[in-house]
């Protein structure tokens, strides 16, 4: 569960002080947990609680939280969004490339790389916080049918009929 205080300690254990506009911020996305909100939509919320909270304060304040584990900045094909992440938890998203969804997932199923890339490179990798892209079952086939129309109209035409 998303609870104000724990950021409040949180920010108090890395020397930072929570700022009134990094209060406002940090309210906003705690009232749309579980949303994946843009930088845009951040600031209009932002807006509506402190007007004197410009979009550069945004932009500096959500890098800010992305370093503290705050929140997940998520790169999709619609561009960049936020969401902000329970103290302590693991979360990780897998986004698709074509339509822009965002799944959750859990670090598990990488256990086995990073193992394996602790025992062969010495690399330890951090997964806590990671977005993976692909392509969704449903662009998946929404590309395969694409792809089967355009075979058979080349066939047609090839063939004279």
């Amino acid at each position: 569960m998303v609870e104000f205080k724990d950021y409040l300690v949180l920010f108090r254990q890395n020397g930072y002080r929570l700022t009134s506009q990094r209060t406002a911020l940090l309210q906003t996305l705690t009232d749309h947990k579980g949303e994946h909100l843009s930088a845009r939509q951040i600031t209009e919320n932002v807006r509506s609680r402190d007007q004197n909270v410009d979009t550069a304060t945004v932009y500096r304040t959500l890098e800010l939280f992305t370093k503290l584990h705050i929140v997940n900045e998520i790169k999709g094909a619609t561009g960049i969004s936020y969401q902000i992440v329970p103290v302590g938890d693991k979360h990780n998203h897998i986004v698709c490339e074509e339509c822009g969804t965002t799944f959750d997932y859990s670090s598990q199923y990488l256990e086995g790389l990073r193992t394996m890339l602790v025992q062969d490179l010495r690399f330890e990798l951090h997964l806590e916080h990671s977005t993976l892209s692909g392509v969704c079952e449903q662009c998946q086939t929404n590309v395969s049918l694409e792809q089967y129309g355009n075979q058979r109209l080349l066939s047609r035409r090839t063939h004279g009929t």
